[in-house]
């Protein structure tokens, strides 16, 4: 930065005897102009004036500048300074021909290009905001900002001055897991590295904690929340479960989408379900779903209070672990929801963000039948023959169908068929016995693409579910054929072929290996009766 002043124009000793023919030099006090905030490399000119003693300009008087330590920065005789090194130093100025005059001494401070001042607050836990004040913070000149080895999320960056982003500011970062305790705030630019030596205090549980039991009320999100430095932590010993709990409402109908991961936990640390309904039971220690409510989750698809049945036991359709969950909602009602996150603790917090955002994300685009994720908003299926492009839009995603089948049967067949090879459809058909059971009658779980599937159905009500198995957003083309069977011919269903069996076996068996205790933790016992 260049600073100019207009300098006192110079006259000759001869002069100054005229003004002054005896000597009155003690009567004559130099004055500097204060100085802008220095920085590494800023040159200023310097300016000043030399004043009687009743404060009035001395004309034509000649003053001379200097440093007091040329470490920090240079100045020549006439004024011009360079900031050449960082710290604190003095410039004088002097009147010359007025050797008992009294000289202006002015106090510098060199910043540097990269510098952290203070830091607030003191003590903060996951989630809490940490603010850094200093100069040259402003986010695109950083490589990174950690607190106790955690790099840490940027919330927002104030500048004093919004001409001059590279000088003084506030830079607003989010704690988060794995910082230390105790821990230091290092930052690291274009300009070079600091570390700050004051220490931070770090709690090792996040702003929500507790919320295993009793859920944490975000309430009425109508701008949406956002929060990356949350935290799955150490179970403490009055906790019977590992879960982070949280509760959101729509004041009208929205479209929302519900993002939860992190960078270091995967499908292997947590899974994240969403309903209409639950609560916890403090006597049997474990949640329970309200009567009626629905459940979206991999592998734990509850319809109206119901978990699915197959052969009268327990059934859940199978879906490979993915390592974020994301759920796009549309026209989510108005209501209370519940969005609980079970874990496995680590011997450290592992940090995770949530993100509840106002719309509707995804990888691929939103398709025709949406919103369709859960029973209570299943799409009706047309009789007759039927053919609509859709899509899995997110990872693990669902689409549930609804159909009735007429007095005598019929024979019903769906094909779901997508051009990318590595997705990966699953086909339920599910009887409609509600309010008492659902009933898995027929799937087809074969590998890839395509996903066939034909029976003969006796009347009644039916849903079709549609699950993405591989966690690969693709888009797919859903066929329905609904056909009568001629009179006094009965249905014969074909089997499958030897290479289908051998497919639907290797799939069946990635699933029973992937099955182990661990991830069976993350179902509700209340389910798994």
């Amino acid at each position: 930065m260049t600073v100019r002043v207009v300098a006192l124009s110079l006259v000759s000793g001869a002069a100054f005897a005229c003004l002054f023919p005896t000597d009155r030099s003690g009567e004559v006090t130099v004055q500097m102009d204060p100085l802008p905030a220095l920085f590494l490399k800023d040159t200023v000119q310097l300016s000043g004036r030399v004043v009687d003693e009743n404060g009035a300009d001395v004309p034509n008087a000649e003053i001379q500048f200097a440093s007091q330590d040329s470490s920090v920065v240079l100045v020549t005789s006439d004024g011009r300074l360079l900031a050449v090194g960082v710290g604190n130093t003095n410039v004088t100025a002097t009147a010359i021909s007025f050797d008992g005059s009294q000289p202006a001494v002015l106090p510098v401070v060199v910043h540097g290009l990269l510098e952290v001042d203070s830091i607030r607050p003191k003590a903060v836990r996951f989630g809490d905001t940490v603010a850094i004040y200093g100069v040259g913070l402003e986010p695109d000149s950083l490589f990174s900002v950690t607190l106790g080895g955690a790099e840490l999320p940027i919330f927002q960056f104030t500048p004093q001055d919004p001409d001059a982003p590279d000088r003084f500011g506030t830079l607003t970062l989010w704690a988060k897991p794995p910082a230390d305790r105790f821990s230091t705030v290092s930052v690291l630019g274009f300009r070079g590295g600091v570390v700050h030596p004051d220490t931070v205090l770090v709690f090792q549980f996040d702003v929500f904690e507790p919320n295993d039991t009793v859920p944490a009320d975000l309430g009425d999100l109508p701008l949406g929340y956002a929060n990356p430095g949350l935290a799955f932590e150490q179970i403490r010993r009055d906790v019977v479960v590992a879960a982070d709990w949280y509760t959101f409402t729509n004041t009208t109908a929205q479209d929302r989408t519900i993002i939860v991961g992190g960078e270091d936990v995967g499908a292997e640390i947590f899974q994240v379900f969403l309903t209409n309904g639950l609560s916890w039971d403090g006597v049997a220690f474990d949640y329970t779903l309200r009567a009626g409510s629905w459940t979206i989750g991999p592998e734990l698809y509850i319809c109206d209070g119901l978990t699915m049945t197959r052969f009268g036991a327990p059934f859940q359709p199978s879906q490979l672990p993915f390592p974020i969950s994301v759920l796009a909602l549309g026209d989510l009602p108005a209501g209370t929801y519940h969005i609980l996150a079970p874990f496995v603790a680590a011997p450290k917090p592992n940090a995770y963000g949530l993100l509840i955002a106002n719309g509707y994300l995804s990888f691929r685009a939103r398709d025709v039948a949406e919103e369709n994720d859960y029973c209570d908003v299943a799409k009706p299926l047309a009789t007759g023959t039927s053919a609509a492009q859709l899509s899995i839009d997110n990872p693990q995603d669902v689409d549930w169908f609804e159909f009735s089948v007429p007095a005598g049967g019929q024979t019903v067949a769906f094909s779901a068929v997508s051009p990318d090879t590595l997705v990966d459809i699953d086909l339920y058909i599910i009887r409609d016995f509600r309010p008492l059971s659902l009933t898995v009658v027929d799937l087809s779980v074969d590998f890839g693409t395509p996903e066939t599937l034909s029976a003969f159905l006796p009347q009644g009500s039916y849903f079709l579910l549609v699950v993405d198995f591989a966690g690969i957003p693709g888009i797919y083309t859903l066929s329905a054929t609904f056909t009568a069977p001629p009179a006094g011919v009965a249905p014969v269903r074909a089997a499958p072929s030897p290479a289908q069996v051998e497919l639907r076996r290797l799939k069946e068996q990635l699933v029973r290996e992937r099955r182990d205790a661990r991830l069976r933790r993350f179902l509700p016992r209340a389910t798994r009766r």
